[in-house]
């Protein structure tokens, strides 16, 4: 999992992993 400093430092990370969630559900 990617720690949430990670996040702030890529948001494009961020944003592709909720998509990515999106889907699988």
């Amino acid at each position: 999992m990617v720690e949430e400093h990670d996040f702030r430092r890529f948001p494009e990370l961020r944003n592709a992993q909720l998509e990515s969630m999106q889907f699988e559900s």
